[in-house]
């Protein structure tokens, strides 16, 4: 019988990165000698540079998110965000008439 995803290490952190450089929105360059930082909102990629270590990429990647509003699960260093950051809230759909998300 196959595993389930939940008893899987790979999905047992929600935190945890799916890039093999441990960072959110950091890849590896085409070439494989710097590292890419990139956000994506809404299948919208933003290039946000190239940068010899990907921590430096990751720092990137946290300014860029922080100013878009990104929640702290999804920020490569939490504790190094501003004091008092909220993320912005998303609005609710049209047609949700409960009042939470993932209710039905």
């Amino acid at each position: 019988m196959p595993k389930r995803k939940r008893d899987c290490p790979k999905y047992s952190d929600p935190k945890r990165s799916k890039s093999k450089s441990g960072f959110f929105g950091v890849v590896k360059n085409s070439k494989g000698k710097k590292w890419t930082a990139q956000l994506v909102i809404k299948d919208c990629k933003k290039h946000l540079g190239s940068f010899d270590t990907a921590k430096e990429a990751a720092l990137a990647y946290d300014r860029a998110a922080i100013l878009c509003g990104v929640s702290l699960t999804s920020v490569n260093f939490p504790a190094e965000a501003p004091a008092g950051y909220t993320a912005k809230k998303q609005a609710l759909h049209s047609n949700n008439t409960v009042g939470y998300r993932g209710v039905a």
